[in-house]
């Protein structure tokens, strides 16, 4: 393949025929960002698995690795091997094609919401002028989309938080938050795959662990999916901890066909 030379450009630079939700910008010389022009919502969130899909599918042979979030894709691709204009276009040309039924799992997940490993639900509850047995009922009734993984390597950002809880992240953040730690900052929850610094209020702890860095992939569960959170005793959680089963399977499979 005849080398391309590199190109920077900090400017939109393609933008999807008949789909002026979608853009193109070069965050620098090997990075392309697609950005939606769009709500956060399950629409998006699938719009936007089905693009990276594509173009692993198609484009492996010039894309290093994607990155999505919220609202975006960050592709890192090989600058010697395509210019970011034709990189654009050949995306483009992916989504072009008719799409096809995308398979994701439900995954149900133990929390212990005792205060043992609940450190911040007291002040959380009062904050949000619930009892902590509301603020348990409200966090554990829905059913969370997996919008992306992010900020640690298998840490779930869950979209579907109840405007009740959605709460700003801490002023000054904790030094050590506990590996399985489940957690409110803004408007998501999320988990804690290991012990780390962090901002987010924490109401709970999974003690099953569903990120290891040899898996083949490190992290079963994947953007698309969703997670329910169900409570469990202090017992129970001593007990699932004792027997370290990392073994986590879906409760449930669906189809997304847009």
């Amino acid at each position: 393949m005849e080398t391309i030379q590199p190109v920077w450009l900090s400017q939109s630079i393609y933008t999807r025929p008949n789909m002026d939700k979608l853009s193109f910008h070069s965050l620098n010389a090997d990075t392309l960002l697609i950005q939606w022009n769009s709500s956060v919502d399950q629409n998006l969130l699938y719009e936007i698995v089905h693009t990276e899909n594509a173009i692993h599918e198609n484009l492996s042979d010039v894309v290093l690795e994607t990155y999505p979030a919220y609202t975006s894709i960050a592709v890192h691709y090989n600058p010697q091997r395509i210019a970011a204009n034709a990189l654009a276009k050949a995306i483009t040309s992916c989504l072009a094609a008719p799409k096809r039924p995308m398979t994701f799992s439900e995954w149900q997940l133990p929390v212990c919401y005792d205060s043992t490993f609940a450190s911040d639900l007291e002040p959380l509850a009062k904050a949000k002028n619930l009892t902590p047995e509301t603020l348990i009922q409200k966090h554990s009734e829905p059913t969370y989309l997996v919008h992306f993984i992010g900020f640690l390597p298998g840490f779930l950002y869950l979209g579907g938080l109840p405007d009740t809880l959605h709460h700003p992240r801490k002023a000054t953040p904790d030094r050590a938050i506990a590996s399985g730690a489940v957690a409110i900052g803004g408007s998501q929850t999320g988990i804690y795959p290991m012990e780390s610094p962090g901002g987010w209020h924490v109401i709970g702890n999974c003690p099953i662990s569903f990120f290891n860095p040899q898996g083949k992939p490190p992290c079963r569960i994947r953007p698309g999916d969703r997670v329910r959170f169900q409570a469990i005793s202090v017992e129970t959680h001593r007990k699932l901890a004792r027997e370290k089963n990392d073994v986590l399977n879906p409760i449930d499979t669906f189809q997304w066909d847009s």
